[in-house]
């Protein structure tokens, strides 16, 4: 610890140059630097204790910071060593300081009988009061000082045994790159020492904490939230993990996602701060929900859990081939052997990737999965149900492949919901969604081709209710469930469709054939009075559609269709 209490005396013509190398020096050890002119406050060998976190009992926790909100230290049961600065001109410099010397940054009123910028608060009447309650909450001995004499002297007053102060001067980098900084130290990759470190900076670090032994909680914060640094710098001096991120839906940052399953243990997913202005407006609650999920880092094609973000639900587009796999009859998938229709499916993929901006597209495989019969078969169903182990060779090459995967089912006299639970075993995997094909389910007494097959909406519903029960219960990224519509009378009901559980992206695909025009016609009909959270997709018919739409063509319908199959 310090044995004396005095400040760095530096001239006033070098105070601003040199408080610039020193803290470039700090921060990124550029052993080109050299501190003249001035001297540092004596330390001792004894090496402070790793600053200690406060327990925290939540998954989830919000903590605000700026002017008037949560303290940024409440993540701080204990720390010998902090760096002190008035809120304004010096927190940047403070903040690179803190983050070499592994100890937390305290902001406090400019101090009385110091000049103020434009950019300072007032000082409050015991402008030590502050100060001493939390010096004696983290039991601080030792406090540095980058700011004017005033505040070194309320760090003694404030009951800092050891105060060592550096004079402000030209800001080396920016709230973001600091974030950015600090996000990597908390990963592991601490800024290295440079052997022939001034005298002073070598002093300095030869009385920092050690390393923190890594926590396993992981602090969020927006990239550009400047009110975030002290929390920031608090979190990494304890040992949490610092990520940056702009999402509210964690499941939507495959990098949060990468993080947060490193971050597990024994099972359990990490506890999560959400930090800053930004961060903790978010609601706790919904982050909760997803946070064992997002552990997992398990990721869909393309990456991400979720399979159509609903901040920009265009972002992302999904083009494949529909039927039957090893049978041409049913669509374009069946024409080829699998590996072969992968490399088809990738090659749309990049098709109507050349004709998108900005814009993700997955290759993708709809599978009839329950094939509609002429015949009632020996359940009477008018359906054929294809085994697993017929589909499960597709599955798997898709998964290999990045394709995403959708099982569909056309349910003849059965139900959605029986037929769909034959498949739980593949639709537990994270690539696989499940659509519903209404033409093809009869009511009793009906046969197929004979009138035009169709679905309550609450059968629907039910449904989706139990795929978004799967989901949650494995844990799992969100999953598609697709609707074939192309006609109004296919969907009975549909205004009341429920989709509320955010486990399941929705979309109604307008599956008709025929000429464009009348294609066209009936696309309009099917988008209009949208569902609250539902998308839509088109498909193109190789054989059934007089002239088939191109890429450009099909990625300018309106609303834009984020899915579109080929059969």
């Amino acid at each position: 610890m310090l044995r004396s209490s005095r400040a760095v005396g530096l001239s006033a013509v070098l105070a601003g140059v040199v408080a610039g190398l020193l803290l470039g020096a700090l921060l990124y050890g550029d052993d080109n630097s050299r501190l003249s002119g001035g001297t540092a406050a004596t330390l001792s060998t004894a090496t402070p204790a790793s600053v200690e976190p406060t327990r925290l009992t939540a998954p989830v926790t919000s903590i605000a910071t700026g002017p008037g909100s949560a303290d940024p230290l409440s993540m701080v049961r204990r720390a010998e060593t902090i760096v002190l600065a008035a809120r304004g001109d010096a927190e940047l410099l403070a903040a690179q300081l803190a983050l070499r010397l592994r100890a937390p940054l305290l902001l406090a009123a400019t101090p009385s009988g110091s000049e103020a910028g434009s950019n300072r608060v007032a000082a409050p009447d015991d402008p030590t009061a502050e100060l001493t309650a939390t010096f004696e909450r983290l039991g601080v001995v030792r406090a540095i000082v980058v700011g004017p004499a005033a505040l070194e002297r309320n760090a003694r007053l404030g009951g800092a045994r050891d105060v060592v102060r550096l004079p402000e001067g030209p800001q080396q980098r920016g709230h973001r790159q600091i974030i950015r900084a600090a996000a990597a130290a908390a990963s592991g990759a601490w800024v290295a020492d440079m052997d022939g470190e001034p005298p002073a900076v070598e002093e300095l670090l030869a009385g920092r904490p050690p390393a923190p032994r890594p926590t396993r909680t992981a602090v969020l914060v927006r990239p550009d939230d400047d009110s975030a640094v002290p929390l920031v710098l608090a979190a990494r001096a304890v040992g949490h993990t610092v990520i940056p991120t702009r999402v509210n839906d964690l499941r939507a940052d495959p990098a949060v996602i990468k993080r947060l399953a490193e971050l597990r243990g024994r099972g359990r997913p990490p506890q999560v701060v959400l930090g800053g202005r930004a961060m903790a407006a978010v609601e706790p609650g919904i982050v909760a929900a997803h946070l064992a999920t997002v552990a997992t880092g398990r990721q869909l094609p393309g990456g991400g859990q979720l399979v159509i973000d609903p901040r920009r639900p265009h972002a992302r587009r999904y083009v494949g081939l529909y039927g039957v796999t090893q049978s041409p009859v049913l669509g374009a998938l069946g024409e080829q052997p699998v590996n072969r229709s992968v490399a088809r499916a990738k090659q749309l993929a990049r098709r109507y990737r050349r004709v998108t901006d900005d814009v993700d597209v997955i290759g993708c495989f709809e599978i009839i999965a329950t094939v509609a019969s002429s015949s009632a078969g020996r359940d009477g169903n008018y359906a054929r149900e294809r085994p697993i182990a017929d589909l499960a060779p597709a599955v798997a090459a898709a998964r290999r492949a990045g394709i995403y995967v959708l099982l569909d089912i056309q349910p003849g006299r059965s139900d959605f919901l029986t037929l769909a639970k034959r498949y739980r075993r593949l639709l537990r995997q994270p690539h696989v969604g499940l659509a519903l094909d209404p033409e093809w389910r009869l009511r009793p007494n009906q046969r197929h081709l004979q009138q035009i097959g169709s679905v309550g909406i609450d059968e629907v519903n039910e449904v989706a209710g139990w795929l978004a029960d799967l989901v949650q219960h494995e844990r799992l990224p969100q999953k598609m469930l697709l609707i074939h519509q192309f006609s109004h009378s296919m969907v009975r009901g549909r205004e009341r469709m429920d989709t509320s559980r955010d486990e399941l992206a929705y979309v109604i695909q307008m599956d008709g054939q025929g000429p464009q025009g009348a294609k066209l016609e009936t696309w309009r009909a099917i988008t209009a009075a949208r569902p609250d959270g539902v998308q839509f997709g088109w498909k193109n018919f190789y054989d059934e559609d007089p002239v088939v739409r191109t890429p450009a063509d099909t990625m300018g319908l309106t609303p834009p269709p984020v899915f579109v199959s080929y059969q």
